[in-house]
């Protein structure tokens, strides 16, 4: 986190900061997401998966360290 408000790190190290904490991030909100499962049919054979049960909506803020999470 002191990476990403310093006020001028170097390129590569914000980079891989904001890459680090988006990472974080959507594990975190990936815990609190309803599954249901479902049936995939592969060229190989049919198995079971999870789907996503509600629309999910990602809404960044706008500063420096938000628009690294975009990239």
């Amino acid at each position: 986190m002191t990476i990403l408000r310093d006020r001028a790190p170097p390129t590569a190290n914000f980079r891989r900061a904001s890459s680090g904490i988006t990472g974080v991030w959507v594990i975190e909100a990936a815990k609190r997401l309803e599954f249901e499962a479902v049936t995939v049919h592969t060229p190989l054979a049919s198995t079971e998966g999870a789907a996503v049960v509600q629309a999910v909506v990602f809404v960044p803020f706008f500063q420096q360290a938000s628009l690294g999470c975009l990239s």
